[in-house]
């Protein structure tokens, strides 16, 4: 005579008609096999995966939310440099020969200093 192994299980159900809809739902999330048997490795695989899943969730909103910032920094800047150049035409001043002169040592600034920050 063989002995068959023993399948450890969490609980088991053997009529799920009576269960409410959001009870089955998650049960049937957690019975990987559908044989109507939670085991302790579905349990732990599940968990897991729900963990994993929030972990990367966290990770997406956190990179949301430096693409808003980026975005923020950019617009900023652009409304600056509106604003800079309405300036410029209030004083009467030549708005390409200042932009000029400044995006030249921007420029040149670069060309200097852009492998040292990197």
């Amino acid at each position: 005579e063989v002995c068959q192994p023993v399948k450890r299980t969490c609980c088991d159900v053997p009529c799920t008609r009576h269960l409410p809809a959001a009870t089955l739902q998650a049960f049937t999330y957690f019975d990987k096999d559908n044989d109507a048997q939670l085991t302790v490795r579905e349990m732990k695989d599940s968990v897991t995966a729900v963990f994993k899943e929030r972990k990367n969730m966290a990770h997406s909103l956190k990179d949301t939310h430096s693409i808003v910032a980026t975005l923020e920094a950019g617009i900023g800047f652009l409304f600056h440099f509106v604003f800079a150049a309405i300036y410029l035409l209030v004083w009467g001043m030549d708005i390409v020969k200042g932009f000029s002169t400044f995006s030249a040592t921007v420029l040149a600034l670069t060309f200097v200093f852009g492998n040292s920050v990197r």
